[in-house]
């Protein structure tokens, strides 16, 4: 791992400065080489690992940070120089790190180095956070009975933070208190704090390996406090850290709010063998008085504030300081002469004899980055207020040189006339700029990060100050005349002087956008999909904000197309603490369990959630298959043990019979015979209720699979001796199927169980029949296959191999599709039952989902093209799509394919179903109508329009087809068999509508068409042509007309949130006013009682007639697009953008799921008897905007489970869709 670390990161790092000198050499083609360089630069940051070698890993930060300033992203640029000084601090190349935060120290790891000799991880911290004795006595607290709370507080900059983290933590974990071990859980979040202490609990018990502990939900303060008490009865003390507890007071407003950790505090005081410290600024001690006010404390007298608890962290006395300095130059090539140091310390320490840390470091940093080590040096470019002078014009310098202007007046907007430090909010500073309060994020940050300012928390917002008095000076002395001059400017004039700034910033954000792209990229190239896709995400989030030219926008939306279309990774599920050797989905397809190194089994929901950890093994687990019925599942061990576990995780049979390993188990089709193949060359048959059935003898040496046969008749078992063997229960004697050239590691049943499929060590595949004929051969290029299972639909074969990938193969033995992602080999493999879902386990320690659409069946069944039209027959129990591919297909309810029909020459968007479901008319882009009958026949082609066609329908009796579309146009056509295939004959042509058309709709007796579109009309028409009136209905465009049943009623859905309810003659009756989002659709019960209307907002809502809501059905994840009630009158099926089908009971109860993502389009519009119709991938440069955030919300489907479940993910990234998914579904 460390040599390919190191020669990767040495080449890309080489190659990264080609790009630069490139990019400097040749500047038509700048942008491109640096963006060339940071893409690589990138890969190199990702593939190097610092402690191999922490000097190639600085090496590239540095290049890194040049590369981000030669683009103008500057903020970037800051944070990646803030992290090689803290890798520069931790390996021992930089002695003094600013106003970063100490870190412990690192050992270098590369073998190919030699032994630089560094010291351990803990001792040099403690040593360069000058405060040893401080540790010391704090160790001491943590031994003593009457110390179980300790309030560190001191003056800003002081140094609380690094020596909890950098001393305090470190020596806890390498000592023992007592007897006890010592189990540190350290808290620096405030605004969501229990659940983010449950992470950090959870993380130290990782650290500490108490593994019997991982099943614990830790998502209350209950769980956590139970928790607590166990981890103490196992003799082990636990060290409760709150950092930086200020941020606590004021994220925690409400007082209510605050009693919740108050009463959690006086928990914890009472469990024995718990000790808390809270770490927090002198300046707000006094918030904790109203702890005392509010709570009875008795272990620590009611009083928190009492002086055994406190501990003062003050400012270093010069003495100190001396020995700081020496500790921390003393391990680096930095070192100070003597007589440097004393005159350093007398400056530093001045009139108060005390140093300030943070001014120690940022001094110190300075003169480590002008190479000063004499007293001559400081002398002559010296004293300390220069070096501060100097560290402050580098702070302004990283903010780029177009924001230097506006960082230098913030700096003066923080003195005043009287040399004070007065605190302001960013609001106020933006105020006094007449800028907006983003505008000043970038300098902020840097001088924050820098140490020149500090960030001081308080309600409602957090205030900033200068650091140090003597700053005042220098930033007011010379420069006041200008800087006045500046803010005398009228508003207007201050505008104009820092448009130029604007601009350069805009220029910033786009080169940020660029360099995400470039990260997609890059991660899509190492197969990373939900990696790339996130990056890419949050790319196009920014173009939304951000003001760019068409061909940036228009590269973004083409780049989140291309892995939109290619994505197959839908999720990845993380937890266990070693690799992942089996995996199997529950037959009912809402669970997944999954089989470790760790010992452990986890259960996860299909989301990705993780449901509970099941501990019970004592040493690895190989194996894992659930029951027929889905009400248990049995674990296969190292341990030589079967267990049987409730689909919960409870725990409810140990078999123990094997001498060795148990390697697999496999249920039998009726639930009541357990198989397990083991390493002691026996197979076990067990009863579910613990009886061992037989053991037979005479299967040789270790067995590593076994599977039962669909009838329940037969047992297939894989050998290490390069054999299958087909065992028929009732008989005496198995079948060998003798062909592979090594150990057999997997076997298992086709679905009618007349093949078997096995998988070697010798790198192939093979499937035989069960006579032992072999049928195919198929070679993993010569690469080991641990695991191999059929689809349920029998046609595809899954491979997992050594190499970290999956393979998909028909039984021809064609290859048709690899998944590679995994970093490990790929040990298991579980199809899930309705064959949409691949899931696959790894020694990566984690389990991927894959989605298998549009392969096998799936492709051969699916549109080619993006799907643009769907709708349902009249009693909803069948229903066609039209694609972009030029067909429509024919489906029933369950999502069986029925039957295709192709001979349009362009793109279908419309079709409709005759009332009595004989006929289907379809219309394509180019105005062509076809009419077929339903077992496939063509009955009629004829032009109808010369624009697209939005809306289909017929009249009652079917003798009439109304077509409508872009054109404005309504068209009337007689149908009839008697017409030839070229002839359709037109009965009248209506127009009056302004805008495009997009619904129109027959009466139920036939003698009226009404239609509305995107003027906000409806018009009403008799069959002549004449216009019977219009009728002003809505304020945004309607997308849906529909009659009752009894005729007696009209209903209009519009984009406007409302349905309206109309009589027959056009008078108004009342509103349907509760949706959250424009209304997509609306339908009549067959009864005409109740009224069905779907939205955006994801809902579906039932009204009476008389405009009363009775209930609103929720479910659906994507917008709900429209409904078709069934004959019966008591049954709804809806359909949402996301393809999905949701069957509902009128009452409310969900009967049925079908159907999922339809191609990967979004669907916009659906219309019982009429159309749904899609957004495809056409992206018009006019609309650039609305194709980016149709790409932003399906990709943001497509990883939302992701986001939610998966523990690695950082909480920006976790709300990434924060701001896609809940205001896209709204949008129309």
């Amino acid at each position: 791992d460390w040599e390919r670390s190191f020669h990767q990161g040495w080449y890309l790092l080489s190659l990264a400065r080609s790009h630069r000198g490139a990019a400097r050499s040749q500047q038509q083609q700048q942008q491109a080489k640096i963006q060339d360089s940071l893409t690589t630069l990138e890969k190199a940051k990702a593939r190097t690992k610092p402690q191999y070698d922490p000097e190639l890993y600085i090496r590239i930060l540095e290049e890194l940070r040049q590369s981000y300033c030669q683009q103008g992203n500057y903020l970037t640029a800051f944070r990646v120089k803030q992290e090689r000084r803290s890798i520069e601090q931790q390996y021992n190349f930089r002695a003094f790190i600013g106003a970063g935060r100490l870190q412990p120290k690192q050992q270098v790891t590369n073998p190919a180095l030699p032994d630089l000799d560094y010291h351990n991880s803990v001792t040099p911290a403690i040593a360069a956070s000058g405060r040893q004795g401080d540790v010391n006595r704090l160790m001491q607290r943590m031994g003593r009975s009457d110390h179980k709370l300790t309030v560190i507080y001191g003056p800003s900059g002081v140094g609380k933070s690094s020596l909890v983290q950098a001393g305090l933590i470190p020596t806890l974990k390498q000592k023992t208190i007592g007897s006890r071990e010592v189990l540190t859980v350290f808290q620096q979040v405030y605004t969501d704090w229990i659940p983010e202490l449950g992470k950090e609990l959870a993380k130290s018990l990782a650290e500490k390996k108490l593994i019997k502990y991982h099943g614990n939900t830790l998502e209350t303060t209950a769980a956590i406090l139970k928790t607590f008490w166990q981890i103490t009865e196992d003799n082990i003390l636990v060290v409760l850290v709150f950092d930086q507890f200020e941020e606590f007071l004021f994220a925690a407003k409400d007082r209510k709010q605050r009693m919740v950790f108050y009463e959690f505090l006086k928990s914890c005081l009472n469990i024995p063998y718990i000790k808390i410290i809270l770490s927090l600024r002198e300046d707000d001690l006094h918030y904790l008085l109203e702890c005392n006010r509010l709570i009875k404390l008795d272990v620590i007298n009611n009083n928190i504030l009492d002086k055994t608890i406190l501990y003062y962290l003050g400012n270093f006395s010069p003495k100190q300081t001396k020995s700081v300095i020496k500790s921390l130059t003393e391990h680096t090539a930095f070192s100070l002469e003597p007589t440097l140091t004393d005159a350093l310390v007398k400056d530093l320490a001045g009139d108060t004899n005390e140093v300030l840390p943070i001014e120690l470091q940022v001094v110190g940093a300075q003169l480590q980055a002008e190479k000063i080590t004499t007293l001559a040096d400081y002398i002559a470019k010296g004293p300390k207020e220069k070096l501060v002078e100097r560290y402050l014009e580098t702070a302004i310098k990283d903010c780029g040189e177009e924001n230097e202007r506006i960082t230098k007046l913030v700096l003066y907007l923080l003195t005043d006339e009287n040399g004070m430090r007065p605190l302001k909010t960013q609001a106020e500073l933006a105020e006094d700029l007449d800028l907006e309060e983003e505008q000043l994020d970038l300098g902020m940050e840097v001088l924050v990060g820098s140490g020149l300012v500090f960030e001081v928390p308080e309600y409602p917002a957090d205030r900033y100050q200068l650091v140090h008095d003597y700053l005042v000076s220098f930033i007011r002395q010379g420069q006041e005349p200008q800087i006045l001059a500046e803010l005398k400017l009228t508003k207007e004039e201050l505008k104009q002087a820092l448009h130029q700034e604007q601009k350069e910033r805009r220029r910033a954000e786009i080169a940020e956008i660029k360099a995400l792209s470039s990260l997609s990229q890059a991660l899509l190239s190492s197969h990373d999909q939900l990696g790339a896709l996130i990056a890419s995400v949050k790319a196009g989030k920014r173009l939304l904000t951000t003001e760019v030219a068409p061909d940036i926008k228009q590269q973004q939306v083409n780049q989140l197309q291309e892995i939109i279309n290619n994505l197959q990774e839908c999720n990845r599920l993380e937890g266990h603490d070693a690799g992942v050797f089996g995996v199997c989905l529950s037959p009912d397809g809402k669970l997944i369990t999954s089989a470790s190194e760790d010992g452990t089994i986890r259960i996860w929901g299909i989301n990705g959630k993780a449901l509970a950890s099941c501990r019970g093994h004592n040493e690895q687990v190989f194996s894992i298959s659930f029951s027929p019925n889905g009400e248990m599942f049995a674990s296969a061990s190292a341990d030589g043990t079967i267990k049987l576990w409730q689909r919960d995780g409870k725990l409810l049979k140990t078999l123990r019979g094997h001498k060795n390993q148990v390697f697999n188990i496999s249920f039998s089709p009726d639930g009541n015979t357990i198989a397990a193949a083991s390493k002691d060359g026996t197979i076990q048959l067990w009863h579910p209720n613990g009886t061992r059935i037989k053991t037979l003898t005479r299967f040789g040496p270790a067995n590593f699979g076994i599977s039962f046969s669909p009838d329940g008749k037969s047992l297939a078992i894989a050998s290490e001796d390069g054999t299958i063997k087909l065992w028929n229960l009732d008989s005496s004697w198995p079948k060998i199927f003798n062909r592979h050239a090594r150990g057999v590691l997997s076997v298992c049943f086709s679905p009618d169980g007349q093949m078997l499929a096995s998988g070697s060590w010798d790198g192939t595949v093979k499937l035989w029949n069960i006579d032992g004929k072999e049928l195919n051969s198929i070679d993993n290029y010569g690469l080991s296959v641990y695991r191999v299972r059929f689809s349920p639909d029998g046609q595809l074969l899954a491979l997992a191999s050594k190499d970290n990938r999956i393979r998909l193969y028909n039984l021809d033995g064609i290859k048709l599709k690899t998944f590679r992602g995994h970093k490990g080999s790929v040990c298991g493999v579980s199809f899930s039952p309705d064959g949409r879902l691949l899931a696959s386990a790894s020694v990566d320690k984690t389990i991927r989902l894959w989605s298998l659409k549009g392969i096998g069946l799936n492709t051969q069944q699916s549109h080619t093209g993006k799907l643009i039209g769907f709708c349902f027959n009249s009693t909803g129990k069948q229903y066609a799509s039209a694609s972009e591919d030029k067909t429509v297909k024919l489906w029933s309810l369950d999502g069986t394919l029925l039957r295709t029909f192709s001979g349009h020459e362009a793109s279908v968007r419309s079709v409709s179903f005759s009332p009595k479901a004989k006929l289907l008319a379809t219309a394509s882009v180019d105005g062509i109508i076809k009419i077929w009958h339903l077992n496939g026949a063509l009955l009629q082609t004829f032009p109808a329009h010369g624009l697209s066609i939005r809306s289909l329908s017929f009249s009652p009796d079917g003798k009439i087809l109304a077509s409508a579309g872009n054109d404005r146009i309504i068209k009337l056509w007689g149908i009839d068999d008697k017409y030839g295939q070229d002839n359709g004959v037109l009965l009248n042509t209506l127009n009056g509508h302004l805008a495009k058309i997009l619904t129109i709709r027959f009466s139920q007796d036939g003698q009226m068409l009404v239609s509305a579109g995107e003027d906000k009309t409806i018009k009403r028409w008799r069959l002549d042509g004449s216009l019977i009136d219009t009728i002003p209905a809505h304020s945004l465009k309607i997308v849906c007309l529909r009659f009752s049943g009894d005729g007696e009623m009209m209903a209009s859905a519009s984009a406007d949130k409302t349905v309206k309810l109309w009589s027959l003659d056009g008078k108004f009756i009342t509103t349907l006013q509760a949706h959250q989002a424009g209304v997509r659709g609306v339908v009549f019960s067959p009864d005409s009682q109740i009224i069905a209307s779907v939205s955006a907002d994801r809902t579906v809502k039932l009204w009476t007639r008389d405009g009363k809501e009775l209930k609103t059905l929720k479910g659906h994840l994507a917008p709900v697009c429209n409904a078709c009630f069934l004959a019966d009158g008591q049954t709804l099926v809806s359909v949402s953008e996301d393809g999905t089908a949701k069957i509902w009971n009128i009452d409310g109860t969900e009967i049925k799921t079908v159907g999922g993502p339809i191609n990967g389009n979004t669907v916009v519009d659906v219309k019982p008897g009429q159309g749904i119709v899609t957004r495809g991938s056409h992206t018009t440069t006019c609309d650039l905007t609305s194709d980016l955030k149709d790409l932003l919300l399906k990709g943001c489907y497509w990883i939302r489970d992701y986001l939610k479940h998966n523990p690695t993910l950082s909480e920006s990234d976790r709300k990434l869709c924060d701001g896609i998914l809940p205001e896209m579904l709204n949008r129309e």
